[in-house]
């Protein structure tokens, strides 16, 4: 007795998919998996860009800790992540679109090695943006969120602390009675001469 006695295989083979279609099927994933990381950096941008809060937040926009210092410093910073990512992701996905119309000419290893290929490149370029969005925000302001002054070779002297004020203004000490002369302390044992 065998365990597959009573199957046919021939109307199960009937009824899977071709190679030629799951094949064809496969090119249009590999097609979709290159494009959604552009199409996405390009929504990002256009978020940071027109839609971002006006204040800064830990949920939603542009999170750098520099930018979280001032509302001036985050604003910069997500108009300057959605300049970078909408460009960045429009241009991705012109690229990536131009490479995958070559996808359904191609054989099936090497179609998935160019779609892989296109996948690394957009997260090493997504990397790249990031670190330059980071970087130039560090370059133009502190930590603080005051703007850099633009260096002139010079080093700049540093800044004296504000001096105290005085406990009373010069008009309140003019107005304020003198505390009454004090004379001289004994000194102990010694008499007082007339």
């Amino acid at each position: 007795m065998s365990i597959f006695e009573g199957f046919d295989f021939e109307k199960i083979g009937q009824k899977l998919p071709s190679a030629e279609s799951m094949m064809s099927g496969l090119t249009g994933w590999m097609v979709l998996l290159v494009l959604i990381g552009p199409l996405l950096l390009l929504g990002f941008g256009l978020y940071y860009l027109f839609f971002a809060p006006k204040e800064a937040n830990h949920a939603i926009g542009y999170r750098f800790f520099y930018a979280m210092s001032r509302e001036e410093v985050w604003q910069h910073t997500q108009r300057l992540a959605g300049i970078v990512y909408a460009g960045l992701g429009g241009l991705l996905f012109l690229i990536m679109g131009l490479i995958s119309l070559s996808f359904g000419a191609l054989a099936t290893p090497d179609m998935v090695l160019r779609a892989m290929k296109c996948l690394i490149w957009e997260v090493v370029l997504v990397i790249i943006a990031t670190l330059a969005v980071d970087i130039l925000i560090v370059v133009w302001y502190d930590f603080q969120g005051n703007p850099r002054k633009a260096s002139t070779g010079q080093r700049k002297p540093k800044k004296n602390k504000a001096k105290r004020a005085p406990r009373y203004s010069a008009q309140a000490q003019r107005s304020r009675p003198s505390a009454p002369s004090q004379s001289p302390r004994k000194q102990p044992g010694t008499r007082e001469q007339p």
